[in-house]
């Protein structure tokens, strides 16, 4: 087999949690004198990384697409013959452009179908077309069409991501005092669905080659914010298998099964992470949207095995794509784990303006690091080190000291191999701990 050469950044650290996949040769890209330069040196061999010369920019604000912009990475890459980019985030026009121009295969669900199905309105009707569970649901456009359902509903903007976007509402009467405020523009359409009730999950379905794989549920903490009408994203919660009867996940492994059948019809390759909500009884769920890239809970899919019965779950999208393997007719079906697992995720954000600037203070090494009681000890700089046993968990930054920020913006990552949220999605005290204690 062909040894591809698959350039990575680090800052994304999914692709740290995965080993190579037969005949591919995984190089990290890595900003020269930078925080993830000194953190990269500690574990990483020389040959599996390269340096680059950032011009411009924060490392931890610029994604993708602004390094390719804002350094000399694809000199870089093209000395090094690498031909394939791994895409921790959503793709663009500017990435996908530049992937023609510089023969560089961006490793990623395509930019047409990540955004077809990131709208809110063309994949409500993509459940409809292939008669998947969902809440019922209207297209409005104010004031000519109204809302006509009763009781709570969720406006939504067809093209929000990350939560922007999204209204909750205690009845649809209340959406004129978002449109006083220019929340909601009339003259637009939007996607407005019956609030659910049950707990809200999400899921990564896997689409390759001859397989559709799913990942354990975790449950997506969020705050309704009844004041505002807008939901704040906390993080990600896994879910033990326990917390769910037999029926319901016997319904569950249904259900995205049909998805993924649904989703290969429509010719999609990759992750689709989706978010659904189970009903308080466990007796049916519904699907609510569709979020078509690696997200906040990949890396911890990739490195923990129970959290899959797909032992490839992490290399076979990207051996898949980087051998161009079409969508085959059969496929195998790897359905949701009986997993004990309940680790979680948070981000450590700054909410700075242009009148209260935030500059970054001392910062933290990334790595791993034990919970011990109250006590916080750094433990090795290796991410992959993280086991199941004991409090373990994971800090990864790429910001540095001085940096000034004036608006809001994510300064590490932290992955626990223990809860953060209660039974209510409610952050608790290790979360606490830990977030009063990594402040940047």
């Amino acid at each position: 087999m062909k040894n591809f050469k698959i350039g990575a950044f680090t800052w994304g650290i999914d692709s740290l949690m995965i080993p190579a996949p037969v005949g591919c040769h995984l190089i990290f890209l890595v900003a020269r004198g930078s925080e993830e330069e000194r953190w990269v040196r500690q574990f990483l061999d020389p040959k599996d990384y390269r340096l680059y010369d950032l011009k411009k920019g924060h490392l931890c604000a610029l994604g993708s697409e602004g390094i390719l912009r804002n350094s000399n990475v694809t000199d870089v890459m093209k000395r090094s013959g690498i031909r394939h980019l791994w895409l921790t985030g959503r793709s663009s026009r500017f990435i996908e452009a530049w992937g023609k121009k510089n023969r560089i295969r961006p490793l990623s669900t395509d930019l047409k179908t990540q955004q077809q199905f990131e709208d809110k309105l063309w994949f409500d009707a993509f459940l409809t077309k292939h008669g998947l569970p969902k809440p019922p649901s209207e297209q409005v456009n104010f004031p000519k069409k109204p809302i006509a359902l009763k009781g709570p509903v969720v406006i939504q903007k067809p093209k929000s991501l990350g939560g922007q976007g999204t209204f909750f509402l205690k009845d649809g009467k209340d959406a004129q005092a978002l449109l006083d405020s220019g929340k909601l523009k009339p003259g637009r359409n939007y996607l407005v669905r019956a609030m659910a009730p049950g707990k809200t999950y999400g899921i990564t379905v896997l689409v390759a080659s001859e397989s559709v794989s799913l990942s354990a549920l975790r449950e997506q903490c969020f705050s309704e914010n009844y004041t505002t009408n807008e939901g704040h994203f906390m993080g990600i919660q896994w879910t033990p298998s326990i917390e769910l009867s037999p029926s319901i996940q016997n319904r569950i492994n249904s259900v995205f099964r049909a998805t993924g059948e649904a989703l290969r019809s429509q010719g999609f390759f990759g992750y689709a992470n989706i978010d659904f909500v189970v009903s308080p009884d466990q007796r049916d769920l519904f699907l609510i949207e569709c979020n078509p890239r690696l997200s906040d809970a990949t890396a911890q899919l990739f490195r923990f095995p129970a959290l899959s019965t797909d032992p490839e779950i992490g290399t076979r999208f990207v051996r898949d794509m980087a051998l161009n393997k079409p969508l085959r007719r059969r496929f195998q079906f790897y359905p949701i784990p009986e997993t004990d697992f309940t680790g979680g995720f948070v981000r450590i954000d700054i909410f700075p303006s242009r009148e209260h600037p935030h500059t970054v203070g001392p910062t933290f090494p990334s790595g791993l690091y034990h919970l011990e009681g109250d006590r916080i000890r750094w433990v090795d700089a290796d991410p992959r080190k993280i086991t199941v046993g004991g409090k373990q968990f994971l800090i990864v930054s790429v910001a540095q000291t001085g940096e000034r920020f004036t608006v809001s913006e994510t300064m590490a990552y932290l992955l626990c191999n223990f809860p953060l949220f209660n039974a209510q999605g409610r952050m608790n005290a290790d979360a606490h701990l830990l977030l009063n204690h990594f402040k940047y």
